[in-house]
């Protein structure tokens, strides 16, 4: 009897056991399982200035029952706004956006966010982590609608000329002008010395003094602030009328009727650049006059009034261009101006114009500069002395000619172009036998000079234009004296 309680009991036991198994399987297949890939995030080095940070976890139910969060807790200055309002379904996933707020921090950091729900009876845990960098400072920042100002024409018994440049702080931070220095004792600066709020303006006054300065000018000011680039360069210019007694000393030359400060003009310019030179002229002629230019070539402009009464004092313009212009060396042309006083006397004189047309240097990299050609002239001066003219046969003018050598060398890296070498005098003849030079290669520069040619006394310049970025016009002076 015993025996088959035991086995009744055992087989009691058995299904008991049975049904626990069964009824707990049961169960736990119908549970929902909370599961997040990456629970931490790591928000690396983030700027207070840029406001709260955004993450978004993706949460996804693994189990086998509807995922319900009912809260989310997080940490002081993390904020969860954000999260699935409807049960996630098996299988599926649904988004938890959490905000931090880096404001009034600075350092490392990690927050926690406690999300509950009915897959764990304690909260799944979120992590979000990284640095909040100090807040920077505001910058102040110097900002001017145009650093250049044009006087245009100012009379010198005018004396001073004034303008006020207006300076506006751009920036988040006050601006602060420290110094203004002027380039040269001409102008006397001024400054708002209060530091210039975000947004507000200041001045920069500059007065030009004209006084015993006729002529076209162009002068900087640079100006000392706390801002990051340190220093702005302001730029004034105009031209200045002189007073009458200033014209004699200034008047210097003469081209025909016309007195004019210097009377041949001199350019240097690469490929796309522009120069313009201006001078006073004034009609001596005691009557009025007429005035015209012609043969004037496409990269010459030439300004001149075309009438000067007498006594009258204007200025005259030639500009030089390189655009379109592919050539390299010297160029020497002549402009014809041609003056016709109110009685019909006719004039036509020329006014040299020379250009060095080199180079455009502005683009060479500081390895390309050191690896340059480098023009190396072995004199820079050659004086013939005094050159005696032979009368040659039956008393005839002889044709044999004084000459000198230089030698050109190549010290340099790269291969150095003698683009010319040329004399605004034809009586100067100039030779030279290589126009293109290897490193360390030398070429030989041979000047003749007619002594029959020099008059009383010979002083001009040989130019030499080449590629040397150092010095890429060079003179050599050639003089010589005439014997009797």
């Amino acid at each position: 009897m015993t025996k088959k309680v035991k086995t009744v009991h055992g087989f009691t036991v058995f299904l008991l056991n049975c049904f626990l198994l069964s009824g707990f399987q049961g169960w736990s297949q119908n549970k929902p399982v909370i599961t997040v890939d990456q629970p931490v995030h790591d928000f690396g080095s983030i700027q207070e200035k840029d406001g709260e940070a955004a993450h978004t976890f993706v949460v996804k139910n693994t189990g086998n029952a509807p995922l319900t969060i009912s809260q989310i807790v997080a940490s002081r200055d993390c904020t969860a706004p954000q999260w699935p309002e409807k049960p996630i379904e098996a299988g599926q996933t649904g988004n938890i956006r959490v905000l931090f707020n880096p404001a009034g921090q600075s350092g490392a950091f990690e927050k926690t966010i406690h999300i509950y729900s009915d897959a764990l009876p304690e909260p799944y845990m979120l992590t979000v982590k990284g640095n909040v960098s100090s807040k920077p400072e505001g910058e102040p920042v110097f900002t001017i609608d145009d650093p250049v100002f044009d006087f245009g024409f100012i009379n010198e018994e005018d004396i001073d000329a004034i303008h006020v440049f207006r300076v506006k702080n751009t920036g988040t931070a006050p601006l602060v002008i420290s110094h203004v220095q002027s380039s040269c004792g001409c102008m006397e600066p001024e400054w708002t010395k209060d530091p210039i709020a975000p947004g507000k303006m200041g001045d920069v006054v500059i007065t030009y003094v004209a006084k015993n300065r006729p002529g076209p000018f162009a002068k900087n000011i640079t100006v000392y602030t706390n801002e990051k680039k340190f220093r702005q360069r302001l730029t004034i210019k105009g031209d200045v009328i002189p007073v009458e007694r200033n014209l004699t000393k200034a008047l210097s030359d003469t081209i025909g009727i016309i007195q004019i400060e210097y009377k041949s003009f001199t350019f240097t310019l690469h490929n796309g650049q522009e120069q313009t030179q201006s001078v006073w002229i004034k009609n001596f002629s005691g009557e009025d006059a007429t005035l015209s230019l012609s043969n004037i070539p496409p990269f010459l402009a030439a300004e001149a009034p075309g009438q000067l009464k007498s006594g009258a004092v204007e200025r005259f313009k030639i500009t030089a261009s390189g655009n379109g212009v592919d050539v390299k060396g010297r160029v020497l042309h002549l402009l014809e101006w041609k003056m016709v006083t109110a009685s019909g006397k006719t004039r036509i004189e020329t006014i040299p114009v020379a250009i060095n047309f080199v180079d455009d240097f502005s683009k060479m990299t500081a390895a390309e500069k050191q690896s340059g050609a480098e023009m190396q002239l072995s004199e820079e001066k050659i004086d013939f002395g005094i050159l005696k003219a032979s009368r040659g046969f039956l008393g005839l003018g002889s044709n044999k000619k004084a000459s000198r050598q230089i030698t050109v060398t190549n010290t340099g890296q790269s291969p150095l172009a003698l683009h010319s070498a040329t004399c605004d005098d034809p009586k100067l003849l100039i030779d030279i036998d290589k126009k293109t030079l290897q490193p360390t290669e030398s070429a030989t520069l041979t000047v003749s000079l007619k002594p029959a040619d020099v008059r009383q006394s010979f002083a001009k310049d040989i130019i030499i234009i080449c590629n040397d970025h150092r010095g890429p016009v060079r003179n050599i002076g050639i003089y010589a004296e005439r014997g009797k």
